[in-house]
């Protein structure tokens, strides 16, 4: 972080953003400083906030858009379609420790994430079935080059009588 900043000259833009809970974000400005601002006190019904009361939406809507905060209500990074926050009311905030250097915050936030997108049990097989669909087809084409057996064992994590059963197949 830049330390003796020209504040009448520095325009703060924010470069990246992380949600965390609560209704906070963390926005990461072009002097390398990391912001904690709490939007709560913003989504109220009635205003421009109010989609963002539904945390998935807070969450997956957060982009960065006009080099500040802002939420892509409509899908397609137009920035007459978003809602977005002044920059340097967030850059007012004090500055914080950068949540992705902290490994618990990231293990939280990894099973948060895993928690809110569960897969069903068929969208689970139907996803394993296509991985190994195409992890065969991989080895099967490399099969078809003539490469080792080694080698495709390698490549795509299958064991020899897995290969060899392509082999026979093919």
């Amino acid at each position: 972080m830049i330390q003796e900043l020209d504040k009448s000259r520095f325009w703060p833009k924010v470069v990246q953003v992380i949600p965390a809970e609560e209704y906070k974000v963390y926005a990461y400005f072009n002097d390398g400083s990391v912001r904690l601002f709490d939007v709560k006190p913003l989504i109220k019904p009635g205003t421009v906030f109010e989609p963002l009361l539904d945390k998935t939406v807070f969450k997956s809507k957060l982009a960065v858009i006009n080099d500040t905060i802002a939420w892509d209500m409509g899908g397609q990074r137009d920035p007459r379609k978003c809602v977005d926050l002044d920059p340097f009311v967030i850059f007012e905030q004090p500055a914080v420790s950068d949540p992705l250097c902290n490994e618990l915050w990231v293990a939280e936030n990894i099973i948060d994430y895993k928690r809110d997108n569960v897969m069903t049990s068929a969208e689970l097989r139907e996803m394993e079935y296509l991985d190994k669909k195409a992890t065969a087809e991989i080895a099967e084409t490399m099969l078809k080059a003539g490469e080792p057996k080694d080698k495709i064992m390698q490549y795509t994590g299958l064991a020899s009588e897995e290969i060899d059963k392509l082999n026979d197949a093919g």
